[in-house]
Formats: C-alpha cells, structure tokens, sequence
C-alpha cells in the first residue's frame, strides 16, 4: 500500500484497510516517505523524499505530476520501490495516490489500484496513470453525484465508489429527524491539502 504523504487521509485510508486485510490473513506491507504510524502491524518501508531542496522540471512536460530532474531523492525513492518490488514480489499494489507510483508498478509488471480522489482528474498525468491501473476505486457511496467531473467515460466505469471509510467507529445518529427548519452542516478537514479560510468556514 503506497501512502502519499500530505495530509493524513492517505495514512489513515491506509491503517483501516490495512487491519481488516490482515484479519483476514493478508499482509500489507506500507511503502511511504511518512514514518511508520503507531499501530501498523506489519512491514513499512521508509522511501526517501523527493520534494526537499529545489525540486526542478518536476512534470515531463505535463506528463506526470511530481518526478523532479537530477534530485537525488527522486532517484533513491524509485530505486527503493523497484528494490522491495523486486524482493516482496507482491501481488497487489495499491496507489494512494500517486500516477509515477502507478506507472512504475506496471512497469514492473505488478497490479495496481488507483485511487481516486474527488475533483477534476482528467490532466494528462491523471490519464495515464489512472489509465494503467488494473483498477480504480473512489472512497464515496455509489449514490454520490459525479465526484470526478471530466473523467473520461473509458475510466469512470472502472472507478467502482467503495463506500466512505473512517478510523473512528460508526454509530448511530443522536436523533432520528432533525428539527423543523434546523440546517445540519459537516466540515471535515484534514491536516493537508485545503485552501479552506476562516471565512469560507463562517459561511
């Protein structure tokens, strides 16, 4: 299970899923620049950082979204995935997120999942990373609206919405109806990857 490291969606995505594999008997070996997150049962593999110093010419000219040129930790981080691919020989891998980590997957000849977050992914990386997976998956109810608008109709019908998933226990709702003419509002945000200010939030 590949972990972006921005924000804590991907970690914790990754802890949850991670923990009913292995009662089910699978390992899942964690691939991320994060360090190991408290808890994790089984292998985590440390991959060095490819976003310090003065990253340069980081998207092949509109193909990919984050593959620095001449960075050292670019070069370590790719030797690192190819190395414990080439050791584990795992079966499965999946994405969280990235499209370079998809496409070296199939270069390696192993299967990946993608996953696909909410929003526009229809740039040219998104295409061609998405576009080599051997499956997409969405973390949103199949009664959600068009969560990915300009998806191309070849990868919306591999995009299968798994449901929403949480660390924290599902209970029940504290009342069954609301009250007449009361609005109920949710803001979640996590610890990255928001623009949301102070006035977005008062509105």
């Amino acid at each position: 299970y590949y972990v972006h490291h921005v924000g804590s969606g991907h970690r914790h995505r990754a802890q949850v899923l991670a923990a009913r594999l292995q009662r089910d008997g699978v390992a899942v070996t964690g691939l991320s620049s994060l360090p190991r997150p408290d808890g994790w049962d089984g292998e985590w593999v440390r991959l060095p950082r490819d976003d310090d110093g003065d990253p340069r010419h980081v998207s092949a000219h509109g193909h990919l979204h984050w593959a620095p040129l001449l960075h050292d930790g670019t070069r370590s981080r790719a030797a690192a995935l190819s190395a414990w691919l080439e050791a584990a020989r795992p079966d499965l891998l999946v994405v969280d997120v990235s499209v370079e980590v998809l496409l070296l997957a199939r270069l390696h000849g192993v299967p990946a999942v993608g996953v696909v977050l909410p929003g526009r992914r229809d740039d040219r990386a998104h295409l061609l990373g998405l576009g080599v997976a051997e499956a997409l998956v969405g973390f949103w109810p199949r009664t959600a609206g068009d969560m990915t608008p300009g998806l191309p109709a070849e990868l919306r019908e591999r995009l299968v919405p798994v449901g929403a998933l949480s660390r924290h226990p599902v209970r029940p709702a504290l009342r069954s109806q609301p009250h007449v003419g009361e609005r109920t509002v949710v803001l979640m945000l996590g610890s990255g990857g928001h623009d949301i200010s102070a006035a977005d939030v008062r509105a």
